[in-house]
């Protein structure tokens, strides 16, 4: 009979603990992870910079821009050089612990809340994945002006095996590498007035 009960009672400890210190985990090991996705792209970007030059412009005897040329090669260069430097900074995280005060997890400042090194540690075991995307848009910008912009999307996704669950955490990181702000003729006739010129 004791033996029963103190199964019973070890069950409803661990499912308490369960329901109270999962969803904790997660939450610190999510925005944990989150940080450190960022600083490594970050890292990354200041490791490789690029240089600029992935537009050619080409004017006439006039300064006038006739043409503007994106250097695509350039680009996916790199876009390659980064993203394997994403990817061996991620590699090179390894598993980590989460640790998670005792009054947390009870809602109870007053008793363990004085204790504040008494913590319990869950692993995280992360895995990865990093992936680009070469996104050009172009937007008015003005009377007879496009602004032409060339970015480089990266999406980090991590999946961390925690005590229970398993999230995935993924951060969007974009890199600006070309704006070109093309400006034509001023137009003739503007909301319906005639220009005199």
């Amino acid at each position: 009979m004791a033996v029963s009960v103190l199964i019973v009672l070890s069950v409803a400890v661990v499912r308490y603990m369960n329901v109270k210190l999962d969803p904790i985990i997660c939450d610190i090991a999510d925005r944990q992870m989150a940080n450190e996705l960022v600083g490594i792209i970050a890292s990354a970007t200041a490791e490789i910079p690029h240089s600029g030059d992935f537009a050619q412009i080409s004017r006439d005897s006039y300064g006038k821009m006739t043409s503007a040329v994106i250097d695509s090669t350039a680009i996916n260069e790199y876009n390659s050089a980064l993203l394997s430097a994403v990817s061996d900074k991620i590699d090179g995280i390894g598993s980590y612990d989460v640790a998670v005060s005792l009054a947390n997890i009870f809602d109870d400042d007053v008793i363990f809340g004085a204790f504040p090194a008494l913590r319990l540690t869950a692993d995280v075991e992360p895995y990865a994945s990093v992936t680009s995307r070469i996104v050009s848009s172009s937007q008015s910008a003005g009377i007879n002006q496009t602004l032409y912009s060339v970015k480089l999307s990266l999406c980090a996704e991590v999946r961390s095996v925690l005590l229970i669950s398993t999230i995935t955490t993924t951060v969007n990181y974009e890199i600006s590498l070309c704006e070109l702000l093309l400006s034509g003729d001023v137009p003739g006739v503007y909301l319906g007035s005639a220009f005199d010129g």
